[in-house]
């Protein structure tokens, strides 16, 4: 899995401008251990460096 922005950030939000029914929600909705992996942006993100884990990259969201 990559965390590169360009693969990831970029996608979602790519994806959210093409289709308007869906909304970005934080992962904290979804369960509250995601709290310390959640980034000011509202993704889902773990990183080698920060949390002693493989990285990973999530996005969550609903449609409308």
């Amino acid at each position: 899995c990559t965390i590169s922005m360009e693969e990831n950030e970029e996608v979602v939000n790519g994806f959210l401008e093409e289709n308007k029914e869906f909304h970005l929600i934080s992962p904290i909705e979804t369960n509250q251990l995601f709290n310390k992996f959640t980034t000011k942006d509202g993704f889902f993100m773990s990183l080698p460096n920060v949390h002693n884990m493989d990285g990973f990259f999530g996005a969550v969201m609903r449609r409308e």
